[in-house]
């Protein structure tokens, strides 16, 4: 993909401060990444910013849809390797993504996912928040070990974990169901093998750590971020813990 140096700068900039503003506990995780990576990381939570929000700033569902499609096909034409339509967030992705070995289905179902925001109650129970997380963070998690060049089952397990305890955070209380035992299980379940896992995964693995912190200070009533948060992740990854 040819791109002037300049527009390339331009592009991860962006990406940096949209994750920096719009999914700061990932992004802060992110900056545990070598410098290349980390803008590889960026770039695909810039992308999924974009995504998630796309409904959100539609005033008619209809217009959400047709939006929602619109990613959906720049994303699959992206990962089938055609030229991006010129929009910083999906430029900088279609960087990140040559040769990863990305497919585009996963990103179906991730689309899928954001589309429930244009119902108002999505969620039936604490096993469709489950299900939802999933949809949610499983294509990020593995995307992002992807861009980080893990390949190893087990921090792909442990990062399927993080990713949907992470995102169960964002659902604890939608619809009436806690599901603080649900987030703690998943942080279990990332940790469970931590012993084997390539320090490479930290980036994405610390997600967990967030989604714990986030989840209680939720649990004692406490909605803004931990100003905390980025000492408690860099003491984390020093030590090489999630």
């Amino acid at each position: 993909m040819n791109q002037e140096p300049g527009q390339t700068e331009q592009d991860a900039a962006y990406c940096a401060a949209l994750a920096r503003a719009d999914d700061r506990d990932r992004f802060l995780a992110a900056q545990f990444a070598p410098p290349r990576a980390r803008a590889r990381l960026l770039a695909l939570l810039a992308l999924n910013v974009e995504i998630a929000r796309a409904p959100r700033a539609a005033r008619e569902p209809l217009l959400a849809e047709l939006r929602l499609k619109w990613w959906h096909e720049a994303v699959s034409a992206v990962l089938a390797g055609n030229p991006p339509p010129r929009q910083p967030a999906l430029a900088a992705f279609a960087r990140a993504a040559e040769g990863a070995g990305l497919v585009a289905e996963p990103f179906e179902r991730l689309i899928v996912a954001h589309a429930r925001d244009l119902v108002a109650n999505p969620l039936c129970d604490a096993a469709d928040a489950e299900s939802h997380a999933e949809a949610l963070a499983g294509t990020l998690a593995h995307a992002a070990l992807a861009l980080l060049g893990v390949t190893d089952e087990t921090a792909h397990r442990a990062a399927r974990a993080a990713g949907i305890a992470h995102a169960l955070v964002g659902l604890d209380g939608v619809g009436g169901y806690p599901v603080r035992d649900l987030i703690r299980a998943h942080v279990a379940r990332a940790r469970a093998e931590s012993a084997r896992v390539s320090r490479a995964a930290l980036p994405v693995l610390l997600w967990a750590t967030a989604a714990e912190i986030r989840s209680g200070r939720m649990g004692r009533g406490r909605t803004l971020p931990s100003p905390w948060l980025p000492l408690q992740l860099a003491w984390r990854a020093w030590r090489g813990r999630y």
